[in-house]
């Protein structure tokens, strides 16, 4: 669905008059959204190839209190801890420029918990961005023959994913919003519906959806 801006903000200030228990209270505007650990962005392979980009989204009030380089631990607990992030790293980012970054400020932080450099530099080295598609290797139980994911794969993903939600959300549910949409007699022939890609400003949509049981 298509709209600029004040059509959306038509469409949630009707949606929310439709139920009492369903409303859509927060939404953000802009080519970029943090989901989780992700932050979730409008790349260059966006444009070339309609594909969004992801790199690691971290809070300004996270701390970074990893486990300082005197502590208990057994070394093989820290090494593991510091690989781990490193493999995380490279999974999650889509750009190698984004895994850099990331990379260069967990080594800063890992230098203030007391780790030396000669030992980082030894850990660092042994993870690499060129081993991305080995790491999103299936894992063993889910896999058959160590099968890699593939367009294929993807794609079986996201029809499973759509045929769950058109189950869980009826046509009702769906006529009704769309009833919401046509009654406004305002909207442009060019944005007569409403959703994440912008005809007018290109942006990036979430909403938070609350279910009061």
């Amino acid at each position: 669905m298509e709209g600029n801006k004040s059509d959306f903000e038509y469409w949630v200030s009707e949606f929310n008059l439709l139920r009492e228990t369903i409303t859509i209270d927060k939404f953000k505007w802009g080519d970029k959204v943090d989901f989780m650990d992700l932050n979730i962005f409008k790349g260059n392979d966006f444009f070339m190839f309609g594909k969004l980009d992801i790199s690691v989204f971290q809070k300004e009030e996270n701390k970074y209190m990893y486990i300082p380089s005197k502590s208990g631990h057994q070394k093989h607990t820290i090494r593991n801890f510091v690989l781990g992030e490193l493999r995380r790293y490279v999974r999650i980012c889509t750009q190698e420029i984004s895994f850099v970054r990331v990379k260069n400020k967990f080594f800063k932080r890992l230098r203030l918990r007391g780790y030396k450099k000669l030992f980082l530099k030894r850990l660092f080295g042994k993870v690499k961005y060129s081993s991305r598609i080995s790491l999103l290797k299936l894992h063993p139980q889910q896999s058959k023959g160590g099968e890699f994911y593939s367009e294929r794969k993807e794609n079986e993903i996201l029809e499973s994913a759509e045929q769950i939600f058109h189950e869980t959300f009826s046509n009702d549910f769906f006529n009704l919003m769309e009833n919401v949409l046509n009654s406004n007699s305002g909207m442009s022939n060019e944005c007569d519906t409403i959703g994440i890609n912008s005809c007018q400003n290109k942006c990036v949509v979430t909403a938070k959806v609350c279910v009061n049981l």
